[in-house]
């Protein structure tokens, strides 16, 4: 658990710290409720969850989100704390006090307060103050809400580190005159290349330069970096370099152009600064095309010092590796992957560009047998393929298994097979081998976007709320702005207890695309849920 939160950003701590707060004040408000109607042995979970403007079933799975707890615990732990206070502080009888706080009978009250504190009431004033005593699994008490586990404490831990270090980082900065001004948003979106020719079947070949010097960026972990889903949408657009900053949320942009002759390629390179859109760096390259992987890894490091991100040893590794020896089964790759990723980010889905991807992928490795990516390329389209076909099968993703195996063979740090090793195992609900797979993934891609929506999937099937929040946010800050993914963001937060929290972002995907149809649809969704009958999308 300690791989994801090491690499969690000020961005998603901010939110994270939110909900943490968000989860303090609600607890409080519930004590509060409680000890307002205390003497009330026939105050339960259907008075309570009234009194909060809640379902009963909504106030139920909040609780258990935040403490583990069902309603009907969480009252009687309040009840019992409440009672060892009294019975601290006053010199009334055990029995007096069952009644003041709601227990109808002193034996049943008796009872409850060994078993959660480990002494009966009449011993405790006898007693040597203790500490708090550990409580049964089903019971833990509402200070401990946020320590549940490892992962959590691990993310409050990191939370307050935070909010200590950040203040204290902001007075060194303004205190010590630096050599040069610090770059302290290190994010890039990496703009659709054009191909500068009227050939439309030679579009591919400047996208694959594009993807290229994308996933090279994306190894290394200092900068936080866009995906390049949908971004064919600013290519002939009129947007501004800082328009589609303040769309994509980034610092800076990356765009180019690519024209290939013969064996002769220019690419033409442009990195804006989007607060001011000022030029920070360009450059013409000029090169043979059997040179194209040393200019893809020349090109991404380059960038990243103009960041001024750290590159590790590891990293430069995995930027300076190259795929494949042969240029034309490359050539056949990057034909496969233009074809898949317009099927995955297209409207319409047509099952002859898989066939056809699926032909440029095997071409590839008729070229070169030892091409990891080309076989993470069927291990896709088999995915895509076979999902609903085979969904229930014995056989299910067999050959996804079997392609992402294939190329771990070729290249043991191919981000790419882990991801599908990884949903693999979570559609066969072999969740901590998912998750250990989806790990790897992250490790050798900080920036893969896929591999957090898959991690967040994952946690989401262990009830894991934080996880589920943390790493969709994580994937959110790292693709192209969409109105879709804003949207399964709010159901997350609606359906982990956030109400008020998923309009936000239900707003924002509203402000995008202006689907006002949609919009009614999912608010429905968000104000159902306080009744219990929580159904968006």
């Amino acid at each position: 658990m300690e791989v994801v939160f090491e690499k969690i950003n000020l961005k998603t701590a901010k939110l994270l710290r939110n909900i943490v707060q968000m989860q303090v004040e609600f607890i409080q408000k519930l004590t509060n409720i409680v000890e307002a109607n205390l003497a009330n042995d026939k105050f339960g979970t259907e008075e309570l969850a009234k009194e909060a403007g809640m379902s009963r079933s909504s106030l139920n799975r909040k609780l258990k989100i935040i403490s583990n707890q069902n309603v009907s615990q969480f009252i009687r732990e309040v009840r019992l704390k409440k009672a060892k206070e009294l019975l601290l502080n006053e010199d009334a009888t055990a029995a007096e006090i069952s009644y003041r706080v709601g227990f109808g009978s002193p034996t049943y009250f008796n009872n409850c307060f060994r078993e959660y504190f480990g002494v009966a009431p009449g011993e405790l004033r006898n007693r040597e103050p203790e500490s708090e005593p550990v409580n049964k699994p089903e019971e833990q008490p509402v200070e401990h809400i946020l320590i549940k586990s490892k992962r959590t404490k691990i993310l409050i831990g990191l939370v307050v580190l935070l909010i200590i270090l950040i203040p204290v980082s902001v007075f060194i900065t303004n205190k010590i005159t630096l050599l040069k001004d610090t770059i302290k948003d290190k994010s890039i979106a990496v703009i659709s290349f054009k191909y500068l020719s009227d050939e439309a079947d030679k579009q591919y070949l400047a996208h694959g330069m594009m993807d290229a010097i994308l996933a090279n960026l994306s190894k290394v972990k200092d900068l936080r970096v866009v995906s390049n889903t949908n971004s064919d949408q600013y290519k002939e657009s009129n947007k501004s370099a800082g328009e589609i900053g303040r769309l994509e949320n980034v610092a800076y942009l990356l765009t180019g152009s690519l024209q290939k002759n013969d064996n002769q390629f220019r690419l033409i390179l442009q990195l804006i600064k989007t607060s001011n859109e000022s030029n920070v760096w360009s450059e013409v390259f000029d090169r043979d095309w059997n040179d194209v992987f040393s200019v893809q890894s020349e090109v991404a490091e380059t960038v990243a010092r103009q960041l001024q991100a750290i590159i590790t040893p590891q990293e430069q590794q995995l930027i300076r590796k190259t795929p494949t020896s042969n240029l034309t089964a490359y050539d056949f790759y990057e034909r496969g992957i233009d074809v898949l990723e317009k099927y995955e980010n297209g409207n319409k889905r047509d099952s002859i560009d898989l066939k056809k991807a699926q032909q440029h992928f095997q071409k590839a490795l008729e070229l070169d047998s030892t091409f990891a990516l080309a076989y993470t390329g069927l291990a896709a389209v088999c995915y895509l393929k076979y999902y609903w076909k085979n969904f229930m099968s014995e056989t299910f993703m067999d050959s996804v298994l079997i392609y992402a195996n294939k190329a771990l063979v070729f290249d043991p740090q191919c981000a790419e097979a882990y991801l599908y090793r990884s949903r693999v195992y979570n559609q066969t609900s072999k969740k901590t081998e998912a998750l250990k797979e989806v790990d790897k993934a992250i490790q050798l891609n900080p920036n893969y976007y896929k591999a957090y929506m898959l991690r967040s999937a994952i946690f989401r099937y262990e009830q894991d709320y934080f996880g589920v929040i943390s790493n969709y946010y994580e994937a959110m800050l790292r693709i192209h702005a969409s109105p879709d993914y804003l949207r399964v963001f709010c159901n997350i937060l609606v359906n982990s207890g956030y109400s008020d929290l998923g309009r936000k972002y239900l707003q924002q995907a509203l402000e995008l695309d202006g689907d006002s149809a949609s919009h009614l649809r999912w608010l429905a969704g968000c104000d159902s849920e306080l009744s219990g009958n929580c159904k968006t999308g």
